[in-house]
Parts: structure tokens; sequence; C-alpha cells
């Protein structure tokens, strides 16, 4: 419950100059969901999950980092999981965006319902990125 909270709050902050209604709408999503991860989508129609019927809400989305899930749930970067989209037609091949989700059928593959998603590079992780590039700058950068 740390962890959410601490997602929530810096997801949040990150943003100041977003009116107060969005980052309402944010935080609803957050506290809506079960499993947080940014994504590449990588096909459209398609699923990675046998068990799951392709329709024109499926889409496979590549995992780039894993914000928020159930310690039970086994997402890692690097996985495809078939993500049903809130709205048919919302998502399109190479879009990248923060999916805020809750798990559905675990099996041959991981899939689950989407409760919303924010197009773009997640505040989150370009503040995680900023800290470690601050800590670890490259050999010859400075």
């Amino acid at each position: 419950m740390h962890t959410r909270s601490a997602i929530l709050l810096a997801v949040a902050l990150a943003l100041p100059g977003v009116p107060a209604v969005a980052q309402m709408s944010r935080a609803a999503l957050v506290k809506q969901s079960d499993i947080i991860f940014i994504g590449t989508v990588t096909q459209v129609g398609a699923v990675a999950a046998p068990e799951v019927p392709a329709s024109n809400r499926t889409v496979v989305v590549r995992v780039d980092q894993v914000l928020e899930k159930p310690a039970a749930v086994a997402l890692a970067t690097g996985d495809s999981v078939t993500v049903e989209a809130a709205r048919p037609g919302s998502l399109k091949a190479g879009a990248q965006a923060t999916f805020y989700t809750n798990g559905w059928i675990f099996g041959r593959g991981v899939a689950v319902r989407e409760v919303g998603h924010e197009l773009g590079h997640s505040p989150v992780a370009r503040s995680r990125w900023r800290t470690r590039r601050q800590r670890c700058p490259r050999p010859g950068s400075t």
C-alpha cells in the first residue's frame, strides 16, 4: 500500500502545471487499478494471451516498466501483455502510455482490462530516470 501511495503522490506532484481536475482524474485511475505499468503498443486487434479472443478492443503491449502490481502477478519489463482497451480504437501501434489496469486472465499469458491510460512518457518514469542520471552520469559527461 505504501508503494501505491508513493506512486500516487509522485504522479500528482510531477506535473504542477496540470489542473487539479486532471490530477484528481489520475488519482482516481490509480485508486481503481491494481496493475499499473508503462508500455508500448506493439499490435492492435491481437492478443499475447491465447486464452483471450482477439477483438477491436484488444492490443498487445510490451511492458517498459512496472509501477504497481500485486506480488502474486508475474509481470516484468519486456513481457508482452494483452490489454482490453476501455475504448476501441483509442490505442495505435507504437504508442507509449501509462496503463491503469485490473488483472483479468492469468494463464499462458497475462491479460488485463484497462481502466484508463495516459499517452506519452510517464512523469514518474521521467522523474526516476532524471534521478538515476544525476547519481550516475555517463562516463565522459562530467
